[in-house]
């Protein structure tokens, strides 16, 4: 299991720590997905228990094939709901590069510490 990165930024009320975890998490799952375990999909009704434990255990999907081909994909929930977390970031962080490359006003480091600190002893 990946291990989370204890950073955490706050900005307007909103943290960042669990997207910088959910990059991390992605590497790591892209980096594992690599090695794909593909299944015939008899495998599912004769060994359901084994590939359901194999999914929770690495945290990776099973391809299951049909003729030869392959058909589906089953993933534990917990890999699902990740997926569906980090597919949402994406495109939260594709719409804000957009916004930044069509000239929405950004902010430099500086300019948010600032911020942050005057959001902090009362000034703004």
């Amino acid at each position: 299991m990946p291990v989370a990165l204890s950073v955490d930024i706050y900005w307007e009320g909103y943290t960042f720590a669990r997207e910088i975890q959910l990059w991390y998490n992605m590497h790591i799952i892209i980096t594992r997905w690599s090695k794909m375990l593909t299944k015939p999909s008899t495998a599912l009704r004769n060994e359901y228990s084994t590939l359901s434990a194999f999914c929770k255990e690495k945290q990776m999907p099973v391809f299951l094939t049909k003729n030869g081909e392959r058909d589906l994909v089953v993933m534990s929930i917990e890999a699902y709901k990740l997926r569906e977390e980090l597919l949402d970031l994406r495109e939260k962080l594709l719409s804000a590069e957009a916004n930044r490359l069509s000239g929405v006003k950004t902010y430099s480091v500086n300019e948010v510490s600032e911020r942050l600190r005057g959001l902090l002893d009362g000034a703004l």
